[in-house]
């Protein structure tokens, strides 16, 4: 069994960050600090949603601090995924119709080379 290593998070909330786990992770902070971004970043890479928000990409989206992009992944042993949700708008008969997609990429985490 894999275990998480890192949380990545990029426009969820006003953050850009990678935290790295060790497997014995306590978040602790002050108020505002973004101990609850990075749960909900964990939460939206593996469910695809935070619990208690709505599960539609457009409810995601709503912790998104940039206009266009938002991202969180996951990245473990063997391999890492991201969640990304973008926002477009497109122009018809004068009236603007945005709509948010979700894409996921997955990718192999090749092993380190050895020092020689």
């Amino acid at each position: 069994m894999s275990k998480i290593q890192a949380i990545s998070m990029e426009n969820l909330k006003g953050t850009i960050d990678k935290q790295l786990l060790t497997g014995k992770d306590i978040f602790i902070g002050r108020n505002g600090s973004g101990k609850t971004t990075r749960l909900q970043a964990l939460q939206m890479s593996m469910l695809g949603y935070v619990p208690g928000n709505g599960k539609r990409a457009v409810d995601n989206y709503k912790f998104s601090s940039d206009d266009n992009e938002m991202s969180v992944g996951l990245e473990l042993e063997d391999f890492k995924f991201s969640r990304t949700f973008e926002r477009s708008t497109k122009m018809t008969k004068g009236v603007s119709n945005v709509t948010i997609s979700e894409s996921i990429t997955v990718s192999p985490c090749w092993p380190s080379p050895s020092p020689a």
